[in-house]
């Protein structure tokens, strides 16, 4: 088991998904308090791929409803989606909608004059990335 361990990054994971971190954080001290252990970060890296088992970490990150307007056609809005998931999957729970109104974000290579929306490239790169990510930082504070 212990071959595993390296695979747990515990300090990327108090970037992305704090809360959850922190939930287990609490039940990490309250076991240890209650138990011996000869190795207490092998224990924590063994409870944490337990937990993660039971209940995914990846269940934390904050939802974000997009909305793609292109007038280029289907293939490249599934381009699109695609490059965002890509991004963007490790920090949000991506839901992609048929409305405006639904959305937290509309992302359009078209100038659009709706409030939420942000015009993004054809092919979307890093620049923005930046700016989605920014928005959507913005949403949730």
């Amino acid at each position: 088991m212990t071959s595993l361990f390296p695979i747990v990054d515990d300090q990327r994971l108090k970037k992305i998904v704090p809360c959850y971190m922190e939930t287990f954080a609490d039940f990490m001290s309250e076991f240890l308090t209650k138990t011996t252990s000869t190795n207490p970060k092998m224990t924590e890296l063994f409870s944490l791929l337990l937990a993660n088992l039971l209940i995914p970490y990846l269940t934390y990150r904050p939802k974000a409803r997009l909305y793609v307007l292109s007038d280029l056609g289907p293939v490249f809005e599934q381009l699109q989606k695609d490059l965002l998931i890509a991004a963007l999957s490790n920090h949000y729970q991506l839901e992609f909608v048929e409305d405006e109104v639904a959305a937290d974000l509309v992302l359009s290579n078209m100038p659009t004059q709706h409030a939420k929306a942000l015009q993004v490239r054809s092919t979307i790169n890093t620049r923005d990335i930046r700016l989605i990510r920014q928005a959507l930082a913005k949403r949730t504070t």
